[in-house]
């Protein structure tokens, strides 16, 4: 079982924005459920820092990509930054 958790884009309605910092205590190590879907694809999504209270043995999947623009991200945008 797996819980996606969302900002809301139905119809292009807006919910909420800010990282997962608030509710990543409560929500990761409680919720019995076997996977995380994470939307990451803009600024609102905040930083990767709550990702550490997932507990070991939980799935997370980062909505990396976004689907709330028709314009494709380049090549560029997608790749890791190499310092």
């Amino acid at each position: 079982m797996a819980l996606h958790i969302c900002r809301g884009n139905s119809r292009s309605r807006w919910y909420t924005e800010g990282g997962y910092d608030s509710i990543a205590e409560e929500i990761f190590p409680r919720l019995d459920v076997d996977a995380f879907f994470l939307e990451y694809d803009s600024d609102r999504a905040g930083g990767f820092e709550p990702l550490r209270l997932v507990p070991r043995g939980k799935t997370v999947v980062l909505g990396l990509v976004t689907t709330k623009e028709a314009k494709l991200e380049s090549q560029d945008d997608l790749a890791p930054a190499h310092r």
